[in-house]
């Protein structure tokens, strides 16, 4: 029977292992949610919100998500808060409720040694990358954890695990990935030794592999490429070995070690397809579209790997051999120090977003607030400059031509502004518009070399000036990764907002 549903009285170690969990629970809720309190939520967070808020469901769901490249259920998700009236500076709400109800479970269900299992929460991808930043990622953690609880009562309970599998898939596409990865592997064990299941696993293998193929087909159907799409993600990544290291270690000896002992451990433990199928997938994916925030991925898929091969008690194969159990110790051992880096990596990273402004949108929004610029004549340059949308209740900038007036940046030729990143000898065009149509304010947002290079045309030949600058800067495992800095322009020199 499924952990959580069973009616058995529990024992008194049980009883220890869940005052242990609620204990854990209620810490790590007390760092996340101060971390996000002082966390400035960037562009990529600030877009979901509007697009939630802006657009009727059905225009949401058969029209525009497919500019985004997200299938439909973290907007889903957020559709009820925004509707119910949500303030935009309570929206990591969500998120960190979803993480904590991940740590709940992992520190509730999961297998291994009390250490490893309050040091999994603490790493940087379960305390900061995939709970503070509100993006749809956080939901995957959640949605493996309760896969991996489910996992060995997964024929006993095939409805509500082929459930998540359907929620997983719709998280993103590497969810999607990772349960069609999961599904092969269920097929050839349940085909190459029936032993295991006999008819009954044949058969809830091809439940398996049907949920996931229609799925598969719905995503498909609502995610395909519409004509005009601009794609902005950036080239492909070939460097895959330098992914999976930075998601391990970063240090290249250290990882390739913990990837030989899982291998050697999944063997032994009959698992390794469950593994490989999916971590392949995942990669061949990051081929084709890559963040370097999506190699977290790859460790979520290894916790959730190693958490199903884990021994439930003390099994005859274990307990029997002496090889098998020295085994474990040194696996666990190095699994700890990894484990240690991403707490390293997790300090890091609270400490640094408390230190350090995330995204100018936040401040840069109070300061149009306080002296109105909202209300007026306000041009914006730049994707980024989006971020600020959330703070108000319309679009606030006169040449954002959003379908229905919406306050999102539309991934679409039918936008000039996206258009226009993609064509050359933009910087002469942005100047001429400038020059032409004379706002009365600018808001330049700053986030790589090319739109640091049009600031400084901007500056050199018009007569515009900077009012005021709002820094920001992305981070990474606690260090710089990329600006998010927004700069006020404006013909009056010496006004101030």
């Amino acid at each position: 029977m499924v952990p959580f549903l069973r009616k058995a009285p529990l024992t008194k170690k049980e009883q220890r292992r869940i005052f242990a969990a609620i204990t854990g629970t209620f810490l790590y809720a007390i760092l996340v949610l101060y971390a996000a309190r002082f966390h400035e939520p960037w562009f990529d967070e600030a877009q979901a919100w509007l697009l939630v808020r802006d657009l009727s469901l059905w225009d949401l769901l058969a029209h525009y998500l497919r500019y985004e490249g997200h299938p439909s259920l973290w907007y889903l998700l957020l559709w009820l808060p925004v509707h119910m009236g949500l303030p935009y500076r309570f929206f990591a709400l969500i998120p960190v409720t979803v993480a904590v109800a991940t740590v709940w479970l992992v520190l509730r269900y999961a297998p291994f040694p009390p250490f490893i299992n309050w040091m999994i929460p603490f790493g940087y991808f379960f305390v900061f990358q995939y709970a503070v930043i509100a993006r749809n990622y956080v939901l995957i953690p959640f949605l493996l954890s309760a896969l991996a609880v489910l996992y060995r009562n997964r024929m006993n309970r095939p409805i509500l695990f082929l459930l998540l599998i359907t929620l997983l898939m719709h998280v993103s596409l590497h969810g999607a990935v990772m349960a069609a990865g999961f599904a092969l592997a269920e097929f050839i064990n349940a085909a190459w030794w029936p032993e295991g299941g006999g008819v009954r696993h044949r058969r809830f293998s091809r439940w398996f592999l049907l949920v996931v193929a229609l799925n598969g087909l719905l995503l498909f159907v609502q995610l395909s490429f519409p004509a005009g799409l601009i794609y902005m993600i950036g080239p492909p990544e070939k460097n895959l070995f330098q992914i999976v290291n930075y998601s391990i270690t970063g240090v290249w000896g250290f990882s390739l070690v913990f990837l030989l002992l899982i291998f050697l451990w999944l063997i032994f433990r009959k698992a390794v397809l469950l593994f490989f199928f999916p971590f392949v997938g995942l990669l061949m994916l990051f081929s084709r579209v890559y963040k370097i925030w999506h190699g977290g991925l790859l460790f979520l898929l290894l916790i959730f790997v190693l958490w199903v091969s884990y021994p439930a008690g003390e099994e005859e194969s274990f307990a029997a051999s002496k090889l098998l159990r020295r085994f474990r110790v040194v696996f666990l051992a190095v699994f700890g120090c990894i484990l240690s880096v991403h707490m390293i990596w997790g300090a890091d990273a609270v400490r640094y977003d408390l230190e350090n402004s995330f995204s100018g949108s936040k401040s840069c929004a109070a300061a149009l607030k306080k002296a109105g610029l909202d209300q007026g004549d306000l041009y914006m340059i730049g994707y980024n400059t989006v971020g600020v949308q959330p703070y108000f209740d319309r679009n606030i900038f006169i040449n954002n031509p959003t379908p229905g007036d919406g306050a999102f940046w539309f991934w679409s030729v039918k936008n000039p502004l996206a258009l226009e990143m993609t064509e050359s000898g933009k910087s002469e065009k942005e100047i001429d518009k400038l020059n032409t149509i004379s706002p009365s304010y600018v808001l330049v947002g700053v986030f790589d070399r090319e739109s640091r290079g049009l600031l400084e045309e901007i500056l050199k030949r018009t007569d515009y000036r900077i009012l005021k600058s709002f820094n920001g800067t992305i981070g990474w495992k606690g260090e710089p990764y990329q600006p998010d800095k927004l700069v006020l322009l404006s013909r009056e020199k010496n006004q101030t907002p």
